[in-house]
């Protein structure tokens, strides 16, 4: 129970961290045109609806690698920048 909350925590400290925006862009640019399971597809279509904190939850419990999208779009850094300014689109 206490690794679970203290796992918890440090994931809603680096997600409220980041550019939700960003990693709806990244997640479609990266996952568009490739076969994907329905159950993906569905969170998928609930975090594009509603990018915030829960939905980037559910995305992360199913595949964990999907944590590199959150971390890339760290709000004031420097991939942040580069997508603020046009050059990844």
């Amino acid at each position: 129970m206490i690794k679970y909350w203290l796992t918890k925590r440090r994931l809603k400290k680096l997600i409220d961290g980041c550019n939700y925006e960003m990693v709806k862009t990244l997640l479609v640019r990266n996952l568009s045109g490739k076969v994907i399971p329905k159950e993906l597809v569905c969170l998928l279509d609930k975090f594009i609806d509603n990018p915030c904190y829960d939905t980037s939850i559910d995305l992360i419990k199913y595949d964990s690698k999907i944590i590199a999208f959150f971390e890339l779009a760290r709000q004031g850094g420097f991939t942040e920048h580069l997508f603020k300014s046009g050059d990844i689109k």
